[in-house]
């Protein structure tokens, strides 16, 4: 009861200012990337980069999973990546249908962020499954 009560209290009572969202060491380093080079081909290469990172801490997160569950959990979970995959295919070439077509270069890292967002997503579902099975 008391740690419903503490989350209650974070989420719901206690004053949030602006940005006070969390940032991701990854989205941190990403940003700072961008500071530097704020060119189109600097973000471009900003975001390829955190990118790669989101794809390592998605490989990670899944070693962790395939370690923790049981395999008839992992099983249903595999099935679940496979579908995911396909969607990520999919929405991958709908970006690819549509941000050319954009008007300016800021269009070109706004595609490859969203495309990296799919991946961000994804580790961020993924760490959360891993949260759930901490609670066990």
């Amino acid at each position: 009861m008391k740690i419903l009560l503490f989350i209650v209290a974070v989420f719901f009572v206690l004053p949030r200012g602006e940005g006070s969202e969390v940032k991701d060491p990854i989205d941190i380093a990403m940003d700072a990337a961008m500071d530097r080079n704020s060119s189109t081909a600097g973000m471009c290469e900003a975001i390829a980069a955190a990118h790669e990172k989101w794809e390592e801490r998605l490989n990670a997160a899944w070693a962790k999973l395939k370690k923790k569950m049981p395999a008839d959990e992992f099983s249903e979970l595999q099935k679940a990546q496979r579908a995911w995959i396909a969607y990520r295919d999919l929405q991958i070439k709908s970006y690819e249908a549509t941000y050319p077509k954009m008007d300016g270069t800021m269009w070109i890292p706004c595609s490859a962020s969203a495309v990296m967002d799919l991946t961000k997503q994804r580790v961020q579902d993924l760490e959360s499954f891993l949260g759930l099975l901490d609670e066990r």
